[in-house]
This record gives structure tokens, C-alpha cells and sequence, in this order.
């Protein structure tokens, strides 16, 4: 079987793929449940961690605890963009594209400042790797940013939003 776990801020939806009992994390529990298992990947967990589940250092932690307890055997962990993140980055994609420089990177120094605050929370050590891992997205963020944009939207929106699902992921799966 396959279990999916999605946690938000309000309820969980856990779907069970095969038989047996349905994980369950919290209340407003929706179970679905069918005969199929792709890729013979029968006992996988699926975690996806919704924006609000990883807004700040506390519910990072919560996540960590959450797979610490459930997140045996075979495992997979989706995690989103942090908080509004993809609306930053969308506002930020607009900026680029309007070649609005000033205030684009204003943007773009308020989210980095926001993921690197989570990060001094979470990581006391400032030697720690994620601050490196971090250093490295955001640089290429920049990198890019600091390009003529291109004339296909969807190309540069795909580059620059993308980069909050990143940094989420390289936050939770260090910590």
C-alpha cells in the first residue's frame, strides 16, 4: 500500500492506497482507498507538508516530530514552498519581468532574509551546512535575476518560484 499525508494548518487528508488500517495523524481524517500500487513501492509513505506546515521554526520542528514518529520504512517527503514564499517569489517574478531592478531585489532580499531567519532558529551553529546550502540557492537566485529577462513568462516564472520549494526542502530535510 501507499499512504498520502497531506497536513495543513486546518485538518489532514491521509489516502491510502491497498488494505490495512489508514494513517491517520490528526482529526478531519478523509481515507480513499483502491487496489493499486505503482512501481512495486508497497508499504511507501508519502509526506507533502503543505506552506502553513512549515511557516516558521516551531512548525518545522512539528514536521520533524511528526515524521519522527510516523515516518518509518520506506518514505517519501514533499514539502512546500514556506508560508507565503510563493507569492513573494511571484511578486518578485513580476518585478524581473517588468525590469523593475530596485524594488526586485528588495524582494528578493526579503526572502532570503525570511529563510535565513528560520534557519539561525533552527541551526544555532552558524558553521552548520544549511547556511551553506542556502548561500548557494539564493546566489543563483541572483544570478539569474541579475539577467535580461526573456520573453516567455512561464520559462522565468518556472526558474525564480521553483526556488521556494528548494529552500523549504533543503531547510526540513537538514533539520
Amino acid at each position: 500500500s501507499i499512504s498520502l499525508i497531506v497536513a495543513d494548518q486546518l485538518s489532514t487528508v491521509s489516502l491510502q492506497v491497498g488494505s490495512g488500517d489508514p494513517f491517520r495523524m490528526k482529526k478531519n481524517v478523509c481515507t480513499f482507498a483502491c487496489e493499486w500500487t505503482p512501481f512495486n513501492c508497497a508499504g511507501m509513505r508519502v509526506f507533502k507538508f503543505g506552506g502553513a506546515s512549515v511557516k516558521d521554526p516551531e512548525s518545522v520542528r512539528n514536521v520533524a516530530n511528526i515524521l519522527g514518529k510516523y515516518g518509518h520504512g520506506p518514505l517519501v517527503v514533499v514539502v512546500s514552498a514556506m508560508d507565503k514564499t510563493t507569492n513573494a517569489l511571484e511578486q518578485l517574478t513580476a518585478l524581473y519581468m517588468d525590469g523593475q531592478r530596485e524594488e526586485m531585489m528588495r524582494q528578493f532580499h526579503k526572502v532570503r532574509d525570511f529563510h535565513f531567519q528560520i534557519a539561525r532558529e533552527l541551526f544555532p551553529d552558524s558553521r552548520h551546512q544549511i547556511f551553506s546550502s542556502l548561500d548557494q540557492s539564493f546566489y543563483h537566485l541572483q544570478y539569474y535575476i541579475n539577467e535580461t529577462a526573456g520573453s516567455n513568462y512561464n520559462y522565468e516564472y518556472d526558474r525564480i518560484v521553483s526556488t521556494g520549494e528548494l529552500v523549504s526542502t533543503q531547510i526540513v530535510s537538514q533539520y
